[in-house]
């Protein structure tokens, strides 16, 4: 019976967690649509709201448009903060396509969820970077980024 009543406890505990973190994101969405309205900005397609590293009632957030994200942070108290600049998404670039085909970018293109991609020439090519605007606002290495190196005529050379 005591067993019976710690996992009941345990349950209601994680069930009561998981609303609220819940409840936390939702109003950060709403919070940011907001700050975009108040802030003149035009309406967003999406709002996205996560939790923060070691913040864990703060959330990081993207606004949604046809071609950037506007990021920014909402504290579970206190105004959202949105970026002054946008992210933009950078697709229309033909090598984005070639970089998105590469076999070796076939995992981040299964996963990514707010693609944004940056090219720079590089050793007589190109470097076209694979990005997600949920773990990176900018070409760097590591997780939530690939980067597809493209030779002279754009042909695959591998990924770093």
């Amino acid at each position: 019976a005591t067993g019976r009543r710690v996992a009941t406890a345990a349950l209601a505990g994680t069930v009561l967690y998981a609303g609220c973190m819940l409840g936390l994101t939702s109003h950060a969405r709403e919070r940011a649509r907001e700050a975009a309205r108040s802030g003149g900005l035009p309406p967003p397609l999406e709002a996205y709201a996560g939790p923060l590293p070691a913040a864990p009632t703060a959330r990081d957030l993207l606004l949604v448009h046809a071609d950037h994200y506007r990021p920014g942070t909402a504290p579970a108290t206190g105004p959202v903060a949105l970026a002054p600049r946008p992210i933009p998404i950078g697709a229309a670039d033909p090598r984005v396509a070639t970089a998105l085909a590469a076999p070796c970018a076939r995992g981040m293109r299964a996963w990514m969820r707010y693609p944004f991609f940056a090219v720079a020439a590089e050793a007589g090519g190109a470097a076209v970077h694979i990005l997600d605007a949920r773990y990176v606002r900018a070409p760097a290495r590591g997780f939530g980024a690939t980067t597809v190196l493209l030779g002279p005529a754009g042909e695959v050379l591998g990924c770093r």
